[in-house]
């Protein structure tokens, strides 16, 4: 038997909205013992199987891993208590095959991403990552949260 619950994908941009939606999983999805795993992709940085980086391209990583730690820790306050297990991970090239391949293979019950939705009849139209993530991601359930929802719910 694994030692968690339930395993959710949060890729981020780092943006408000990825942030607002962060703090909307900490309080209404994420439970005691789940695995969470926090996904950036280097969109401007291709992963050549195995060679390594250029030196600009491995600045880029090692500023998202920390940015992905600061994402980490504030995630871990959000959870007011609540364990979880919470990893990190960096992708390279486009966000939306990034985040498919690592969800391919880390299996997760659930995707959880922001999405830069804007009020009106725009708010139902997604950006290219969520369109692609929804369209080829088949192995688990996609969660879109808007921001506006996601600052509404949680006040």
């Amino acid at each position: 038997m694994s030692a968690h619950k339930n395993t959710i994908l949060l890729p981020t941009d780092f943006s408000d909205a990825a942030a607002k939606a962060l703090v909307w999983a900490a309080r209404f999805v994420i439970h005691h013992d789940d695995r969470v795993v926090l996904l950036h992709t280097l969109e401007d940085v291709h992963e050549d199987d195995g060679a390594a980086l250029t030196p600009e391209a491995t600045q880029l990583y090692q500023g998202a891993e920390r940015k992905l730690n600061e994402w980490a820790k504030e995630l871990r306050r959000q959870l007011h208590g609540k364990h979880a297990f919470i990893e990190t991970k960096v992708g390279f090239g486009a966000a939306g095959v990034a985040t498919v391949k690592a969800a391919d293979k880390i299996a997760p019950d659930m995707v959880l991403m922001a999405v830069h939705g804007q009020t009106g009849v725009a708010s139902v139209e997604m950006g290219p990552v969520a369109s692609y993530v929804c369209a080829y991601l088949k192995s688990c359930p996609v969660v879109l949260v808007r921001s506006a929802m996601a600052e509404e719910i949680a006040a």
